[in-house]
This record gives C-alpha cells, structure tokens and sequence, in this order.
C-alpha cells in the first residue's frame, strides 16, 4: 500500500496465503534488495502452513517497480532436530543476518520454536530469484 500526501491510499497489492489456516503474514520483515533489481524485498514466515501437519515455510517475495509482487519463492520446512516434523510452525520469525558465510548473498535466521532452534539458512549466489 503505498500512501498519498493527504494521508490516503494511492494504490496497494493484495498477497494470498496458500491456504486458509496457514498464518500467511504471521511474521514478515524487510530483506534488503535480494535481486538486485533497486527494489526492498519481503519475506513472510507461515508457522501454520502445510495443511494439517502445521510445519510452517517462508515466502520470499520479490517486489517490482510497482511494490508489487513480482514473483514468489517458497522455502518449505524440510529441516529437524528431532525425529518430529509436524507442528514445528518454522517460519515464526525471519530476518536477514547479513552475508555470514562471504559469498555476496544475504543469509537468513528462521525461528523454529516447536524445534527449540533457528535455522540459520545460507543462501547461494546469485542471489534467489535471479535467472
């Protein structure tokens, strides 16, 4: 949603969750510009996502000119400490941590609170999303 001068709305972008029950929009921050296209990308923690099993995943969305979306990338709950996978709502918190590993490309922390951890994602370069 972006906002006038006179403190109304000038136009905004509507994002779906994947399915109802799913907590689309639970946790969301700011990414920096992971495509380098000059345009603030977004990520979107979904704690419930995953139908019943409530594994949770995290939405990259990248944004246009338009703040709107341009394309999304899913990263699905495929990790575990313990022999349990559902419930584990991964996605509960996101951010960025900067490039820990030194390859050009923003890293992310993602909470997993059923787990008792984070996971530390270390993206590759190019950055997601680029072709």
């Amino acid at each position: 949603m972006s906002i006038g001068q006179d403190g109304v709305p000038t136009h905004h972008t509507l994002a779906e969750g994947p399915a109802p029950g799913s907590a689309f929009a639970a946790v969301i921050g700011g990414l920096g510009d992971l495509d380098h296209d000059g345009v603030e990308d977004l990520a979107m923690g979904l704690p419930q996502d995953g139908a019943e099993s409530s594994r949770g995943s995290v939405h990259i969305l990248f944004l246009d000119a338009h703040q709107s979306i341009a394309r999304r990338e899913v990263i699905p709950n495929r990790y575990r400490v313990t022999e349990r996978l559902d419930r584990d709502v991964f996605g509960s918190s996101v951010a960025p941590v900067g490039d820990l590993d030194g390859n050009g490309a923003v890293d992310l922390v993602v909470g997993d609170p059923a787990e008792d951890c984070i996971w530390v994602l270390f993206r590759a370069h190019p950055a997601l999303g680029d072709e």
